[in-house]
């Protein structure tokens, strides 16, 4: 049995698809492919690609979607942040101390950040509208589990295996009742979508949540969600990347132009294509 979840960030130079094997793929492709799928991948300001790779980091990293426990809004800064609880979550599991991938999305938030980051079809980030829309989901979440409207298994997920999506690579991933090796039902695992309003579920299209028994995916575009990975021989058809080890001066390809990564001055392991 096996749980669907679709949805998440966009980075590739068009939405949809996988790395390039090769830095010979034309701008004209990406630029195509970008036109047929921007209704389906409608991404304003950055900000539904952003949520959408927040739940496959949540779900690499701290391996469920539990966001009242694991997150929580800072009044000071005005930005969702890491609980503690997460923190003993993701050691062991990330490349470093800490949810690296997670935390880096989250510094999107920054006003550092906006304009900075940029997406396919040349969108660039807006940081404040991010900000904003993560408020506004975040205050349905909680509304939502305080008046018991949002009931979820406690689960633990396992990465499966990844396939393209209709908005980048598809993300799947097993079911488990927390802290066991009992697979979750179809019935079970539904209830997980309770537990991503925070992330724009249902109306979020990167999130296009779905089932299929007890097998979860979600879709982010290649770059937001780290590899952990390096390569030398192909150009990353990514704008901007998550990493945990160093890209810089690695190859990169941009809407269709070759360039190379540096590192953002907000977060260590997001690189820019420039």
């Amino acid at each position: 049995m096996a749980l669907v979840l679709a949805g998440a960030a966009a980075l590739l130079g068009a939405c949809g698809g996988e790395p390039l094997a090769e830095d010979s793929q034309t701008g004209e492709d990406e630029v195509l492919l970008g036109k047929s799928e921007q209704a389906l991948c409608q991404n304003d300001g950055g900000v539904n690609g952003v949520l959408a790779a927040l739940a496959v980091a949540a779900a690499n990293e701290m391996r469920r979607w539990l966001p009242t426990r694991d997150f929580q809004w800072n009044t000071a800064t005005g930005m969702l942040e890491l609980s503690p609880y997460a923190l003993p979550r993701c050691r062991g599991i990330a490349a470093t101390l800490g949810c690296p991938n997670t935390v880096a999305l989250l510094d999107m938030q920054k006003a550092s950040a906006s304009g900075k980051v940029t997406f396919p079809g040349n969108v660039k980030l807006d940081s404040a509208v991010l900000r904003q829309t993560l408020k506004t989901y975040w205050d349905s979440q909680v509304a939502c589990n305080a008046a018991g409207n949002c009931p979820v298994d406690y689960h633990d997920l396992q990465f499966h295996h990844t396939a393209v999506g209709p908005c980048g690579t598809r993300y799947f991933y097993d079911a488990f009742e927390m802290g066991t090796t009992n697979r979750l039902t179809a019935v079970h695992a539904a209830r997980f979508s309770n537990q991503l309003l925070f992330l724009g579920h249902p109306t979020n299209p990167f999130l296009a949540y779905s089932v299929e028994a007890d097998r979860a995916s979600v879709d982010p575009t290649y770059g937001l969600d780290a590899s952990g990975t390096t390569a030398t021989s192909w150009c990353a058809a990514a704008c901007t990347m998550i990493s945990t080890t160093s890209r810089v001066g690695a190859c990169c390809s941009c809407n269709g132009v070759t360039k190379r990564f540096v590192r953002s001055a907000w977060n260590t392991s997001t690189y820019l294509c420039q």
